[in-house]
């Protein structure tokens, strides 16, 4: 029950805030943290463009994926189902707005929360149906140990160049505690995959 509950609280953390600053609409949770960093000139002209909020939303999309590989060691059948449908909303959650869709599909912000939005829903998705065809055949350990490790550094790289480009404002802005409580739950899910027998 305890890794369940570390992917739980990962998640419940992306919305406390991972960044303070003096102004109060810079106190950020993860998903305003990745949309005030799409705005920032410097983050779009970036040799690799909005890579700060491709990190911050992709570490979205892996908790997803982990609390769907975690559903495949529930014994109980409506938990499970629970987790999927959990993971699922995660998942599509990570949508860009209705404009997109109305054809403002030129946005590089909006193509990217695309983007990750359909990996992580057809990995989830995918996740779901192998494990459900071949119920041994997925090596579920190794899946998190990887997706735990690519969560956490997504979730370290993506706080540091947000909270650079944020920087570049003149604002003086520092880690939040959902930060914290994000990638300590992570990073012990990572440890205890590590140290499972």
């Amino acid at each position: 029950m305890l890794p369940l509950m570390l992917i739980l609280l990962a998640w419940v953390g992306t919305y406390f805030p991972w960044s303070f600053a003096g102004i109060a609409a810079f106190n950020a949770n993860l998903y305003d943290l990745a949309e005030w960093s799409s705005l920032n000139p410097v983050v779009r002209a970036e040799p690799l463009p909005l890579l700060a909020t491709f990190c911050l939303r992709a570490m979205v999309g892996l908790l997803a994926v982990l609390l769907t590989v975690q559903a495949a060691h529930r014994p109980w059948r409506s938990l499970a189902w629970g987790l999927r449908g959990l993971a699922l909303l995660i998942a599509v959650g990570l949508l860009p707005p209705l404009d997109f869709f109305r054809g403002q599909f030129n946005d590089p912000n909006y193509q990217q929360q695309a983007i990750i939005a359909t990996i992580s829903t057809v990995a989830v998705v995918a996740l779901w149906r192998l494990r459900r065809r071949d119920p041994e055949g997925l090596p579920l350990l190794t899946l998190t140990r990887l997706v735990s490790w690519f969560a956490l550094i997504g979730g370290i790289v993506g706080e540091v160049l947000a909270l650079n480009a944020l920087g570049t404002l003149g604002l003086h802005v520092t880690m939040g505690g959902g930060l914290l409580l994000t990638l300590t739950a992570v990073l012990l899910r990572f440890g205890l995959a590590c140290f499972a027998p």
